[in-house]
């Protein structure tokens, strides 16, 4: 078995549920893992989606973290960059920052 997984997954509400489906894939595919931690940059992700996403995780006997995105995303905001998608996400650009952001979890 081996030891640990952390995985990352940046979304807004309007994809949380594509997330969901990865993050399926990835428990049901990794169960030789005896840790997994799931990190989701948050960009205001709605409760219910964020209930989904728990069961879905519990399901495997695993945890989701969420973190807040917000004070990151205003960053690039302030920069003028453009938006994603039809549903105008800027949860992308949270990825830049998942090594600052992971390291005050202590993830290395």
């Amino acid at each position: 078995m081996q030891d640990e997984l952390n995985l990352v997954w940046a979304t807004d509400d309007n994809y949380a549920f594509l997330a969901g489906v990865s993050l399926t894939s990835v428990l049901i595919n990794n169960q030789n893992y005896e840790k997994i931690n799931v990190w989701i940059l948050d960009d205001n992700i709605s409760l219910e989606e964020k209930e989904r996403l728990q069961r879905c995780a519990a399901y495997y006997n695993r945890n989701i973290n969420f973190i807040n995105t917000e004070k990151y995303l205003n960053r690039i905001k302030e920069l003028n960059a453009r938006s994603w998608g039809k549903a105008k996400s800027y949860s992308a650009y949270s990825r830049l920052f998942i090594a600052d952001i992971l390291q005050k979890y202590g993830v290395k």
